[in-house]
């Protein structure tokens, strides 16, 4: 949620091997998300895989914007069908069945 946490007072964000972004309300958007998108993701994907054609698959929440299948010729994004990510996520299954159990 903060600009600048306490935990990085003394620090220059720029030297850190990670990414920090703030959010208000600290939910992930969709703009937040395009942008790591774009800054994070495809260059990663590119030092990797140069030219070669890469799937992205990704679950259907809001912040995944369809436009970004667009972003690159390269990097196809596939979206999950809604309803479908706990069926291919172990961890998912287990919070499903643990909540649905109380």
């Amino acid at each position: 949620k903060s600009l600048r946490p306490r935990c990085f007072k003394n620090i220059n964000l720029d030297n850190l091997p990670v990414l920090y972004y703030q959010q208000k309300s600290a939910w992930m958007t969709a703009e937040l998300f395009t942008e790591y998108f774009h800054e994070v993701i495809v260059p990663t994907i590119r030092a990797k895989y140069g030219d070669l054609k890469v799937n992205v698959s990704m679950d259907n929440a809001s912040c995944h914007p369809p436009t970004l299948k667009d972003i690159d010729n390269n990097i196809i994004v596939q979206f999950l069908s809604p309803n479908k990510t706990s069926l291919i996520q172990p961890m998912d299954q287990q919070v499903i069945l643990s909540v649905k159990s109380q």
